[in-house]
């Protein structure tokens, strides 16, 4: 059993000097809630004012006192918390405020005391796991409490009618309903610009996050200006809590890259290079993606494409099938029923034109089914109060060893899923998501999945996924907690496998409506030491590399004739590895 972590143990620590934060105006979305603008240091040691709440006489008030706590072991949780009344008027609790939907990006990093989802829900983060809120003296209030994907994530009812002048004191149990930690699992949340690591630490503990990679953007970045880069774990991590910060790079041509277990800055060290928005300046596309990954090798990390679903560029294809892309990470993890539009819709000549997220996981599979092995990550992307670590994808990593090390160990070999809810587990033949299953022999193979899930919020269907199509499913109006079942599947050739689950229509309570879904890593099956090949997607693959080449001839920045022709080379080269795969697929 995981024991909460409470962060008042560093504030003592923090030094007082530091910048001003102006944090978010309340919202006026309510009718009677007004509030001046909050303003707190970025290492925030005391609380904020009393938040706003509508407006109650004092004759009709009734303050809550509660406690959240293991229900097995009654020690405290830090949690989020959010009390409305059948309006769906938020009350912050004493020493909050309610915030408004948030507009743009926050560069800037705290402690952020509160947050909130779309829709203008109000989250107060309660770290110590007890809370106080005034309320009116009136019945069906809702209490929603949440401590991550592991515990229970209750509404609970409130009637107060009758209790003017009162203080109602009330303990909350949560029950832990799966404990991944004593399974071997790390979750992580792999990106997150504005939060310090004492607000990291802070939200870890209350999202039931183990692992939060912080990255600067640009030079000007406070992660990076304040000297939190050092190559080591943050000193503020814990034996159970693990701070690192590394950087994101940003072309917005190739796509972005999350860096993991960086020592060094990859330079130069910009907001961004390439094109695509106007208001920005054009900047050379350089490095190239391919190149990131290297250093990044060279010092001992690794580099994914950042937020893939949303942003699938030119350079993921090309990184793939160089072996010079680490693996793919999703801020929005259904890859069937998202229906976003990506930040970079490529048309591919030939191809239906269909930017959408559904189209970027598909993208995956094609990469997958010619012979790329990339696993998977999950990150939030988050730059401001608007979703806290962990909140829209997660990832969960099975480690050999709890620490730093062996995170990058699991996500480097595929020990990975990623989520915003439900639990996986996926062996094929006794071997978990990674491994490969080697074979040989002329006659067919069969390989016994086992398949398993936990999930705190409904989900409807469970797939096996053999070489990009549905190979079994289970579909019912409400899966229970767990679910757990066994099927063999028949290679004839090489191939991978994966799990996912969710739900086919958006969930009210996800933190931005998304579906609940969940995804593996693939299980490799290699057959004769062949890769795996598929025509129709070596032809697609194929296609959209010559759209790169295509970019990189006549619209790509290059700054000398000689990293033009080191682009080219390198992209003509990832076309020659799905040429490849077309050969053998037409074998």
């Amino acid at each position: 059993m995981r024991i909460p972590w409470n962060c008042r143990n560093f504030f003592a620590s923090i030094s007082a000097g530091s910048t001003i934060l102006a944090l978010i105006t309340s919202s006026p979305a309510h009718p009677g809630q007004h509030g001046p603008q909050r303003i707190a240091p970025n290492e925030q040691t005391v609380p904020l004012d009393i938040g706003t709440i509508p407006e109650i006489p004092e004759s009709e008030r009734v303050i809550l006192k509660a406690r959240v706590v293991d229900a097995d072991t009654g020690k405290l949780l830090p949690h989020r918390i959010r009390v409305t009344d059948t309006l769906g008027h938020y009350y912050p609790p004493q020493g909050h405020t309610e915030l408004g939907e948030l507009e743009g990006h926050v560069d800037n990093v705290t402690l952020e005391p509160d947050t909130v989802n779309r829709g203008n829900r109000s989250w107060a983060m309660i770290e110590d796991g007890v809370f106080a809120v005034t309320l009116r003296a009136v019945d069906d209030y809702s209490v929603r409490i949440a401590h991550g994907f592991e515990y229970e994530q209750p509404i609970i009812p409130l009637n107060l009618k009758g209790k003017e002048g009162q203080t109602i004191e009330r303990t909350y149990k949560l029950r832990q309903g799966i404990d991944m930690q004593a399974r071997g699992w790390m979750s992580a949340d792999s990106h997150v610009h504005s939060l310090s690591p004492e607000g990291a630490m802070r939200q870890m503990a209350i999202e039931d996050v183990d692992y939060t990679n912080l990255m600067f953007i640009g030079p000007e970045h406070p992660l990076f200006t304040r000297g939190f880069v050092t190559g080591q774990p943050h000193p503020i991590s814990t034996s159970d809590h693990i701070v690192y910060v590394s950087q994101e790079v940003r072309d917005m041509n190739q796509g972005h890259m999350t860096l993991l277990g960086m020592h060094d800055p990859i330079e130069p060290v910009l907001v961004y290079t390439g094109t695509g928005k106007t208001e920005l300046i054009p900047r050379p596309n350089e490095p190239l993606n391919t190149e990131v990954t290297q250093r990044m090798r060279d010092q001992g990390g690794l580099a994914f494409h950042a937020h893939f679903l949303f942003w699938p560029g030119y350079g993921s294809a090309v990184g793939g099938a160089l072996g010079l892309l680490d693996g793919l990470e999703w801020t929005s993890t259904d890859i069937v029923h998202n229906k976003r539009w990506t930040r970079q819709g490529l048309s591919i000549p030939g191809y239906e034109i269909r930017p959408t997220g559904a189209d970027s996981g598909r993208l995956y599979y094609r990469m997958l089914n010619c012979g790329v092995r990339m696993p998977l990550i999950g990150g939030t992307d988050k730059m401001s109060a608007a979703r806290p670590i962990g909140s829209v994808a997660r990832t969960y990593a099975k480690v050999e060893d709890w620490s730093h090390d062996g995170f990058l160990d699991a996500v480097k070999n595929g020990r990975t899923f990623v989520t915003n809810g439900p639990l996986l587990t996926l062996t094929a033949n006794g071997e978990s998501v990674g491994s490969d299953l080697r074979f040989t022999g002329t006659n067919p193979v069969t390989v016994t999945v086992n398949a398993h899930c936990f999930t705190q919020r409904p989900i409807n269907y469970l797939q096996i996924i053999q070489d990009g199509e549905v190979a079994y499913e289970i579909r019912k109006d409400r899966f229970e907690q767990e679910a757990d079942f066994d099927f063999e599947l028949i290679f004839k050739q090489s191939g991978w496998i994966a799990l996912r689950a969710g739900h086919d229509t958006s969930d009210p309570e996800d933190w931005w409506g998304y579906t609940m879904a969940a995804h593996t890593s693939p299980l490799y099956v290699t057959v004769n030491d062949e890769s795996p090949a598929n025509k129709e997607d070596a032809k697609y693959l194929m296609a959209r590399v010559d759209k790169t080449l295509d970019w990189a001839q006549n619209e790509a920045i290059w700054t000398s004739p000689t990293t033009r022709y080191t682009a080219i080379e390198s992209f003509q080269r990832a076309h020659r590895f799905y040429e490849q795969a077309l050969e053998r697929a037409r074998k």
